[in-house]
């Protein structure tokens, strides 16, 4: 078979109308020896990524130091395969269905977050209008972010929170109910009984979270119902 010994990049910006994979499995046929280039092989594993992960992963480059990849001269495909947490870009014999090459690709993980839209500081109670949503990318599997704006209404920053930075759930707490000094209305609760008084709280406290109330001088443990009730379990 004759070689025409041109570059595949030569013939995919001659004729780039058609899929790269009608070139891949033809130029054996057609008689040419190929080489593809790192720019090349990178735009054909983001389109493979892509088409199998959607928006998951953004590949940014090959982990591969050759600047040119030499292909052999008979029907070949390329595909991604994911092995852990690393995705590879396969050279494929169709011939024989032998793998040629497996390359390694360095990719961000794409995730949408919350973020704020200014610098929101300690303490402060976070509200619709301080947070959007944005795409980010990052350079390991993001967990823990926070992905609902819903989620984080109505919080406190725990931390002073940058804008446009993701915000992490353990960064946000729950809004206090309760206060010391409150007047709260106390159930005293036993099985088949159950009373309602007044008292004052001593601790501050959120839904669901235990506080002392003061009743009568006398100081119990209960769990804060909502913004001015504490349930008292008796035994």
């Amino acid at each position: 078979m004759q070689c025409f010994k041109r570059p595949l990049t030569y013939v995919l910006n001659t004729l780039n109308k058609i899929p790269v994979w009608f070139f891949v499995l033809a130029l054996p046929l057609l008689g040419f020896c190929y080489t593809i280039d790192k720019e090349r092989l990178l735009k054909i594993a983001q389109n493979l990524v892509k088409e199998r992960y959607g928006n998951t992963y953004k590949v940014e480059d090959l982990i591969y130091f050759s600047p040119k990849v030499e292909l052999p001269d008979k029907p070949i495909t390329f595909e991604v395969e994911k092995v852990g947490t690393t995705l590879y870009l396969e050279v494929i014999d169709l011939t024989d269905g032998r793998k040629i090459s497996q390359i390694p690709l360095k990719v961000g993980y794409v995730k949408t977050v919350v973020v704020p839209v200014r610098t929101i500081e300690a303490g402060q109670v976070l509200t619709k209008e301080d947070l959007k949503k944005v795409k980010k990318v990052f350079p390991y599997p993001p967990k823990g972010f926070i992905t609902d704006i819903d989620f984080a209404v109505g919080k406190i920053a725990k931390v002073t929170l940058k804008e446009g930075q993701p915000i992490r759930k353990y960064q946000l707490e729950d809004r206090y109910s309760i206060f010391p000094g409150q007047e709260v209305k106390i159930i005293f609760r036993k099985p088949f009984l159950e009373i309602q008084t007044q008292g004052v709280a001593l601790d501050r406290g959120k839904v669901g979270s235990q506080i002392r109330v003061r009743y009568r001088n006398k100081i119990f443990l209960g769990r804060v119902k909502n913004e001015n009730t504490v349930v008292v379990e008796l035994p």
